[in-house]
């Protein structure tokens, strides 16, 4: 289940990436045509635990797993950047430029651009799949490993994330998976 996971997940990004900068070229992460494809991208480690639970008969499982909450302290947690994020674009004089409608939008996109588009995958299929093999916190070493490596590819592309540096966003994302987990 983990390897047919990891395929799916690495190989649907990887033909969606390739079909989106093809349609987009180096505007692909503006242009409204590569959009579809950039999302269906983000959204493969989620197809593709969809995809594995079906085949094992554990879709109902993964899915009741959104179901379980997490605690408040755990919502505070990763609310806070994006609090600190208002409040430093407050002071700076450029949060207040913009309504409260298009802060939302802009969360919202966030949000589908990213954990909503993984999170099921990495820690809602993968994490469980290995923690019975690696521990708890191997288990943690071993996603962010794999998710920081899923992506590697950005850095190939004139994407936003190439401007970081890939070891400091690698070892981020790392320590990213063990805080998540």
């Amino acid at each position: 289940a983990v390897v047919a996971f990891l395929v799916l997940t690495y190989g649907l990004s990887l033909v969606a990436g390739a079909c989106a900068f093809a349609v987009g070229g180096d505007e692909t992460f503006t242009s409204p045509t590569a959009l579809p494809l950039l999302l269906l991208t983000i959204w493969s480690p989620n197809v593709a635990a969809l995809a594995v639970a079906r085949a094992q008969g554990r879709l109902a499982e993964l899915l009741r797993g959104l179901l379980r909450g997490a605690p408040t302290t755990a919502w505070l947690a990763a609310l806070l950047p994006l609090a600190i994020a208002l409040v430093l674009g407050l002071r700076a004089g450029v949060a207040g430029s913009l309504a409260p409608a298009s802060w939302a939008l802009l969360v919202g996109l966030n949000l589908l651009m990213g954990p909503l588009g993984e999170e099921l995958g990495w820690r809602g299929f993968l994490l469980p799949a290995l923690k019975p093999k690696l521990g708890t916190v191997g288990a943690a070493l071993v996603v962010g490993v794999l998710w920081a490596l899923w992506h590697a590819p950005l850095w190939w592309l004139p994407s936003p994330q190439s401007s970081i540096s890939f070891p400091i966003f690698f070892a981020t994302v790392i320590c990213l998976s063990v805080v998540m987990t």
